[in-house]
């Protein structure tokens, strides 16, 4: 089921901690491998562009290029998980949409990033899809802004998203926007202290 804004708002700073998950012993990025492989040979390749690395490095990744996580958690246990992978992350409308805003991370909760993950967000029902937003807030926070949980249709599961993106979209715009300025900043001094440098060398030639 998709949850409606008031559930959503209810567990937001529920996984502030999410970014100092441990590692633990199995390799995040192989376990992220696996999962693309399988999902691909049962499902094809038409899916959102799945990272092949740990959640921590695709959230690192979505802070760094301002955009949301989108996090689908499997389990080949849940009679939905097969239906909500062929039918929802397939189509081609929810892929485009998510491959243009979000960095996609998918994994089995067979596997230690994933059941971490799960055990962090306190899913209860699978298959489970997340809107993660790490803008805003403290260094490492990272917040839910949206889920589904359950099978559902893929027109309602892309609204979801979409609505996760108008809402919260602000914030992010925001961030980019400040380093950007930063950035002008910081070449408009250098630019001045390369200046004033080349005027005090013409003066010391004099």
């Amino acid at each position: 089921a998709v949850l409606p804004s008031p559930v959503m708002r209810s567990v937001r700073g529920t996984v502030a901690a999410l970014a100092a998950l441990p590692d633990g012993d199995a390799d995040p990025r192989e376990q992220a491998r696996c999962f693309v492989a399988s999902f691909e040979a049962a499902h094809g390749t038409t899916h959102p562009a799945f990272i092949e690395a740990g959640i921590k490095t695709a959230i690192a990744r979505a802070r760094s290029e301002f955009k949301f996580v989108l996090a689908y958690l499997h389990s080949e246990e849940h009679q939905d998980a097969d239906r909500f992978a062929s039918e929802v992350l397939t189509n081609p409308g929810l892929v485009a949409y998510a491959n243009e805003h979000f960095v996609a991370w998918g994994g089995d909760v067979a596997a230690p990033d994933a059941y971490q993950l799960s055990h962090s967000l306190g899913v209860t029902h699978l298959p489970y899809l997340a809107v993660l937003s790490a803008a805003g807030g403290s260094a490492g926070a990272v917040q839910l802004v949206g889920c589904v949980q359950g099978m559902a249709p893929a027109d309602a599961v892309l609204a979801t998203i979409i609505e996760c993106v108008e809402r919260y979209g602000s914030v992010l715009v925001a961030q980019r926007a400040e380093l950007q300025e930063r950035e002008l900043t910081r070449q408009l001094r250098e630019e001045q202290n390369d200046e004033f440098e080349r005027s005090l060398a013409a003066d010391r030639e004099r």
